[in-house]
């Protein structure tokens, strides 16, 4: 799978060694939808490019969460009726 997308981040921490804790959110709304984009990770200071960016595969540790929020979502999510029979019927 490929996503393409800038984040802003910002610098939450700073280990001994020097590696920086980064973390930065980004929110757009298509189709009344809301989505967001958060990332988490740790850099090296060398892996920063003179322009201030950093290629997401110099990201150790990352974690990338999108999460969707509006009617479009909302209708795909199965009910509590609907996953407790699946459960009760499993096949």
């Amino acid at each position: 799978e490929r996503i393409t997308a800038r984040i802003a981040v910002r610098v939450v921490d700073v280990q001994p060694n020097g590696n920086l804790i980064i973390e930065g959110r980004r929110e757009t709304f298509v189709s009344g939808e809301k989505q967001e984009a958060i990332l988490r990770g740790i850099v090296r200071g060398e892996d920063i490019a003179a322009n201030n960016t950093v290629i997401s595969y110099n990201v150790s540790d990352a974690s990338i969460k999108f999460i969707s929020k509006g009617t479009i979502t909302d209708n795909q999510r199965k009910g509590w009726l609907f996953r407790t029979w699946e459960k009760v019927t499993p096949f």
